[in-house]
């Protein structure tokens, strides 16, 4: 199994989602694949990620 890419289209202000951000982009880098965001319009989305 390869994983090709991951990408984030909505995070939430909260630890929780800071959390899961954090394992998909580790998972990311661990699998080689590629980690992008998509459609996050706030500037706390963005800073989450």
């Amino acid at each position: 199994m390869k994983l090709d890419r991951v990408v984030v289209q909505h995070v939430d202000h909260d630890e929780t989602s800071q959390a899961v951000v954090e394992s998909l982009v580790t998972i990311g880098h661990t699998t080689g694949a590629l980690v992008g965001a998509e459609y996050l319009e706030t500037d706390e989305g963005i800073e989450t990620f």
